[in-house]
């Protein structure tokens, strides 16, 4: 890095790591570790920008057999014209090792904009799965059952009472897996009853 980098140094409070941070194209970097602030000075000064090979190896190696894939929005609510109440969820393939993964994906209660995900963490097409991911003012349950059980649906039951029919759809035509979301904004303990007749 050339001298025009301004590095600053110290000792954070809480944990008394050291810390570096300086500014550099356009960036403003930091480095922290249990280490003196000299020695961090050392390492911040020999940072530089990874080259585009560079970084494709550093993905690569992150995740070397690891490939999101198509996502399928399965349930959505949305009140008034200003996003308010607006909500959205549904599932996401994913390929690890030749074998095809499930992620869970929702958006959040105060930011419809924003959305996460998380591994369902098992074969959504061997068994029937029951998911509840709870975020702050908001709790999304997922349901999946492999297409062979083909059960008629769910019921998710709030604790104060308010009952929600889940209607569980294939949302990708070549994974043998139904799904349905259900959002409960209410705090407690959910209920699901899965119906598997008429």
């Amino acid at each position: 890095m050339g001298g025009a980098d301004r590095y600053t140094t110290g000792t954070l409070v809480a944990t008394g790591e050291a810390i570096v941070i300086w500014a550099t194209d356009g960036h403003l970097l930091s480095l922290t570790g249990a280490t003196t602030p000299h020695r961090l000075l050392s390492i911040a000064r020999s940072v530089r920008r990874a080259g585009a090979r560079e970084w494709q190896q550093l993905l690569y190696g992150l995740h070397p057999d690891y490939r999101l894939g198509e996502f399928a929005e399965v349930a959505r609510a949305g009140t008034g014209t200003d996003d308010s109440g607006a909500w959205k969820a549904g599932l996401q393939l994913a390929q690890r090792d030749g074998r095809t993964e499930y992620l869970w994906w929702w958006t959040w209660p105060d930011a419809p904009d924003i959305s996460s995900s998380i591994s369902a963490g098992r074969d959504l097409a061997g068994a029937l799965t029951i998911e509840t991911i709870v975020v702050r003012g908001a709790t999304y349950v997922f349901v999946a059952a492999p297409t062979a059980s083909a059960p008629n649906g769910a019921v998710v039951q709030a604790a104060d009472g308010t009952a929600t029919e889940l209607r569980l759809s294939q949302p990708f035509p070549n994974v043998p897996v139904l799904v349905g979301v259900a959002r409960v904004d209410t705090t407690g303990p959910v209920e699901v009853v899965i119906r598997t007749s008429e």
